[in-house]
C-alpha cells in the first residue's frame, strides 16, 4: 500500500468488516493508477463478498493464522505457510490473480490486500 489515503465508502451491512484503501506504493511491479483495498475481517463469520467492478483483474494476497487461529504463530499467505527462507530473507510473496468481477470473502479472523491492478485511478497516477 502507498502512501496516498483513499476515501471509501463501505457498504458492507455487517459490523465486523474493516476497508481502507489507498494508491498502490509506486515502488511495486503495478501499473501507475493501481488501488490497494486492505479487507480486514474481525467478526466470526465469514464477509460480504466484495466485488470490484473498477477493475477486470485483481490480485488477492490473503493472510490468517494456521488453522483460522488469531493466535497462530504461523501465518498463511493464500492457503501456504510463509517462513523465512534464511536468518534475514523473506519468501516471496505471491498474489492470486482474479476477476475482479467475481465476489471475494473474507474468512473471521482474516485479512486482504486486494490490489485493483487495471483501476487506471487518475488520483494514483503520480
Amino acid at each position: 500500500m502507498g502512501t496516498k489515503v483513499l476515501a471509501y465508502n463501505n457498504t458492507a451491512t455487517d459490523n465486523y468488516t474493516r476497508v481502507y484503501a489507498h494508491c498502490t506504493s509506486k515502488h511495486s511491479d503495478y501499473l501507475p493508477g493501481s488501488i490497494t483495498v486492505m479487507i480486514l475481517n474481525i467478526g466470526e463469520i465469514e464477509s460480504l463478498p466484495f466485488y470490484f467492478s473498477q477493475a477486470s483483474t485483481i490480485y488477492v494476497y490473503m493472510l490468517m493464522g494456521d488453522k483460522g487461529e488469531l493466535l497462530s504463530s504461523t501465518v498463511r499467505l493464500n492457503g501456504e505457510i510463509l517462513a523465512l527462507v534464511d536468518d534475514r530473507t523473506l519468501p516471496e510473496l505471491k498474489p492470486v490473480k482474479r476477476d475482479g468481477h467475481d465476489g471475494l470473502v473474507v474468512p473471521p479472523g482474516a485479512m486482504a490486500f486486494v490490489v485493483l491492478s487495471d483501476a487506471n485511478f487518475k488520483h494514483c497516477m503520480s
